[in-house]
């Protein structure tokens, strides 16, 4: 069966390549044809690469991504405005945004906030800032009835298989991996038995996210089971960058009273029951109450992103009197590539803003760009403690060398950086002063800030808020500290590449 799999992923990425290539090609050479031999043509393609480049430094994208399509429309003009056209003036696809337009009224039916949680005076009112930004943005902030941490993906899958099997009327699944494995193949098993009692199944997975990890067509498969299954935004072999747009959350809700969310995604490395890139360092969060409703919107958001449907959904939604005795607030969030605002980004941000003392951070990329950098260099220079960690193993070698290339600057400004030594670091994690703390599936880099669709969860003055303090510290001690000294002795020609790709990261 392994080998079957294999043998079909190879050939189908081989075909895939190939027929991208293949397009490329034939556009590039009639280009080239047409300005050879058609001196007029040649002038339009050149007036087309100016026009493009007059509107791009004049729209309001973010600087980075200016500079990253400016220099190539200057290098290669005749070419320039073409590939701009097909792959930078739009992050979303029209059918895409249509259907997000259609998805809106879930949050205005769904999602109320209830006035006396804000009025009741408990939030601070350097905290209430960021939670009436998230608040405005359409996700009502809760008084906290439970929440559980879990500083690995290691203890988080016992639970969450234990809580499948109390299951009574739904399971709702979206993941941006979904492998098959160990992990998978526990929850399959629980998922089929509970479609035979008569629970309701929905799960989506990310085409791109899933590729080479699943069978062909295996939405067919969990259909047939009677599982119902989307795949987000399906991989074809077309120029088109609407293939940046994946659907990058990590959701699932049994029955609207259990929620959970964090880094991990549906794969064997993920609980360390395979080692991939040494030891899998992820984190996640289960909620239960009334916040659960938030990760139901976003859930439906999708579903119907994929595939609108005219759907009564209000019976999936749970009203839960808000509980009298509570341990601080929640604020569950989702960002996405329609909105004006980069709700990711900005919520980072704020918190870097509220900070006063402390500010810790786990991602696994820190590709940022001149805002997230220029915050959290001001908040080391103005004595707050500022640490980061990323993985000592990477994932991808030259994602790492664009990680590597932020160090020496932020390390000049006074912000410490760690990287996990067992291994790679998967957790989105932001812990300020000990009293707010965000977990997600938001990394620090151009793709989940501004291309893909992602979530989170603000905890404040919780117990679990405490838990990731004392979980930050204690992988600290696995973490080794990384030095100006460490980023002189990178090879000359290390140092080259990072400097180069650096320039074209909000591409990648």
């Amino acid at each position: 069966m392994h080998k079957k799999l294999s043998g079909y992923i190879y050939r189908k990425t081989t075909a895939l390549i190939i027929l991208i290539l293949l397009q490329l090609f034939v556009l590039v050479f009639s280009i080239w044809r047409m300005a050879r031999f058609f001196p007029y043509v040649y002038g339009v393609l050149l007036l087309l690469s100016a026009v493009c480049l007059i509107w791009l430094v004049n729209s309001d994208t973010n600087p980075s991504y200016k500079l990253a399509w400016t220099i190539p429309i200057l290098l290669v003009p005749i070419f320039g405005g073409i590939f701009y056209l097909l792959f930078g003036t739009s992050k979303v696809s029209s059918r895409l945004k249509k259907n997000m337009e259609l998805q809106k009224k879930f949050k205005v039916n769904y999602l109320k906030q209830e006035p006396d949680v804000i009025a009741e005076g408990g939030i601070s009112s350097s905290a209430s800032v960021l939670v009436n930004y998230i608040k405005n943005n359409g996700y009502p902030v809760y008084r906290n009835e439970t929440t559980e941490y879990f500083p690995l993906g290691d203890e988080k899958f016992p639970r969450m298989i234990s809580e499948l099997k109390k299951a009574k009327k739904y399971i709702f699944m979206e993941y941006f991996i979904i492998a098959e494995g160990t992990m998978w193949n526990q929850i399959l098993s629980i998922l089929k038995e509970k479609v035979r009692e008569g629970v309701e199944v929905r799960v989506i997975f990310d085409d791109c996210g899933s590729w080479g990890l699943l069978p062909a067509n295996y939405e067919k498969e969990l259909n047939a089971l009677g599982i119902r299954c989307r795949v987000f935004n399906p991989l074809h072999p077309s120029l088109t960058i609407t293939m940046n747009n994946r659907d990058h959350r990590k959701i699932l809700i049994i029955d609207g009273k259990v929620g959970f969310t964090g880094g991990i995604n549906i794969g064997d490395e993920y609980i360390n029951a395979m080692e991939k890139h040494g030891h899998w360092k992820d984190s996640a969060v289960m909620f239960t109450g009334q916040a659960v409703n938030t990760l139901l919107s976003l859930f439906f958001e999708m579903w119907n992103l994929i595939l609108p449907e005219d759907e009564d959904v209000s019976h999936y939604y749970q009203t839960i009197s808000q509980p009298e005795n509570y341990d601080g607030y929640i604020q569950p969030y989702g960002s996405d590539p329609f909105s004006e605002d980069t709700v990711g980004e900005n919520i980072y941000l704020h918190l870097i803003a509220k900070a006063q003392k402390e500010i810790l951070i786990m991602t696994p990329y820190l590709i940022i760009d001149n805002e997230l950098t220029t915050a959290l260099m001001l908040a080391a220079k103005s004595g707050i403690s500022v640490k980061i960690m990323t993985p000592h193993i990477a994932d991808k070698w030259y994602v790492h060398l664009m990680t590597c290339a932020s160090y020496p600057q932020l390390i000049k400004a006074g912000v410490e950086i760690y990287e996990y030594t067992p291994g790679f670091v998967h957790s989105k994690v932001f812990v300020v002063d000990g009293t707010i703390a965000t977990v997600g599936t938001i990394n620090m880099d151009y793709r989940s800030l501004y291309l893909h669709f992602e979530c989170g969860v603000i905890l404040y003055e919780t117990k679990a808020v405490s838990d990731i303090w004392a979980d930050y510290y204690e992988t600290l001690k696995k973490s080794q500290k990384i030095t100006l000294e460490d980023c002189d002795h990178i090879r000359w020609y290390h140092r080259l590449f990072q400097r180069l790709i650096k320039v074209f990261s909000p591409l990648m």
